[in-house]
């Protein structure tokens, strides 16, 4: 009988890292993340709005919605950033929001940007995460 030969600690997380990295792959090749939540897609304001929410890859969006996404951030966030050692870099934050493997998840209603959130699949520490931002929805695109 021949022993099998045992993995090192090395081997053992390369193999973990790259099932994460399969998942990872796995999620961000779906053309729409939501494409099954069907119920999600659409619904009716108290005062007869319909929203409308859309998964978009960041690198497919249209340049209105970037330059919207990037407006909204700025206005909602940069000042609680200029408040930590971090600091607010416009270009960091833009890039960030465009990054390869970023999606977004924007409400509209009448061809009008309400909101959006930003997300992405990752691996963080060893751990598969999901990383979603939320920024509030802005009402006044209603009127």
């Amino acid at each position: 009988m021949q022993k099998k030969a045992r993995k090192t600690r090395r081997q053992l997380l390369a193999e973990k890292a790259a099932a994460q990295q399969q998942l990872i792959n796995k999620a961000n090749a779906l053309a729409n993340p939501l494409e099954k939540l069907q119920k999600f897609h659409e619904y009716t304001t108290k005062d007869n709005c319909t929203v409308k929410l859309s998964c978009i890859r960041a690198r497919n969006a249209e340049p209105e919605c970037l330059f919207w996404v990037f407006d909204i951030m700025e206005r909602n966030m940069k000042s609680m950033y200029e408040q930590t050692s971090w600091g607010w870099n416009a270009d960091e934050k833009q890039a960030e929001l465009t990054e390869e493997t970023s999606w977004y998840l924007v409400a509209s209603c009448n061809d009008k940007y309400l909101g959006f959130s930003h997300f992405r699949f990752d691996v963080d520490n060893g751990d598969i995460v999901l990383y979603w931002y939320v920024y509030h929805m802005c009402r006044q695109y209603l009127s």
